[in-house]
C-alpha cells in the first residue's frame, strides 16, 4: 500500500469536505440575509403572501421564467436560525458527501493502496450512510435502526429531523480516516451480509 497516495486522497477529500460545510453554513447566512431585505418589502391586502421569484431577469417582465420561486412565509420560515432552511441543507450536505465518498473518493483510495473498494471502510461514513438513508427513505426522519445506529457521529433520537450541528461538522472534518480491512474479513461480510 503507498500511504503517501492513499494520504493525498484523504487531504483531497477532507478539503472537499470543509469547502462544502463553509458553504452549507455561508448558504444559511444569505438565506437569512435575503429573508431581512424581504421584510422591508410592502405587503398589500390583495397578495399578503406574495410569491419570492428566484432567477434571472425582471419578474415583472412577461417572458421571463423563474428558476425557483416560494411564498414570502414560506421564505421567512426557512430563513429561521437553525430552522428548516439550514436543516434541509444539511441533509443535502449529508447526501452529497457519502455519495462522493461511496462513489469516487472510495473508490481512488482502494486503487492507491492497491485493494479492493469493500476492503476501505470509514466509521464516519458509515455513519454518513445510515443518516443519508434516514433522509433518503424516511423523510429525513431519524429511525432508530439507522441514524440510532451511528458509531462516530452522536447517534439522532428516533423521529427527530436528520441534522449536521456544527458539532457534527467540527467532528467529522475533523476526524477524516479509513480503515484498510484484510480480504478475508470482507470475504466472511459478504458471506454473512454483516459489514465488519
Amino acid at each position: 500500500m503507498n500511504e503517501a497516495l492513499v494520504r493525498a486522497v484523504l487531504e483531497t477529500l477532507a478539503d472537499e469536505m470543509r469547502k462544502t460545510a463553509a458553504i452549507v453554513r455561508l448558504a444559511e447566512s444569505g438565506l437569512r440575509q435575503v429573508a431581512e431585505q424581504i421584510k422591508g418589502v410592502p405587503l398589500y391586502p390583495e397578495n399578503p403572501d406574495p410569491l419570492v421569484l428566484v432567477g434571472p431577469g425582471d419578474p415583472n417582465d412577461a417572458g421571463v421564467q423563474p428558476s425557483g420561486q416560494l411564498k414570502r412565509s414560506e421564505l421567512m420560515r426557512y430563513a429561521e436560525r437553525q430552522g428548516e432552511g439550514a436543516a434541509l441543507l444539511e441533509q443535502m450536505w449529508i447526501v452529497s458527501t457519502y455519495s462522493r465518498w461511496e462513489n469516487h473518493f472510495r473508490h481512488l483510495i482502494a486503487q492507491r493502496a492497491g485493494v479492493n473498494t469493500d476492503q476501505v471502510q470509514s466509521k464516519l461514513f458509515g455513519d454518513l450512510r445510515h443518516r443519508r438513508i434516514d433522509i433518503i427513505h424516511h423523510n429525513a426522519l431519524a429511525r432508530r435502526e439507522h441514524s440510532g445506529r451511528t458509531i462516530f457521529l452522536p447517534r439522532t433520537r428516533d423521529g427527530a429531523t436528520v441534522r449536521m450541528t456544527d458539532e457534527d461538522f467540527i467532528l467529522a472534518l475533523a476526524s477524516i480516516s479509513v480503515d484498510i480491512i484484510p480480504a478475508a474479513e470482507t470475504a466472511i461480510a459478504d458471506v454473512s451480509g454483516r459489514r465488519p
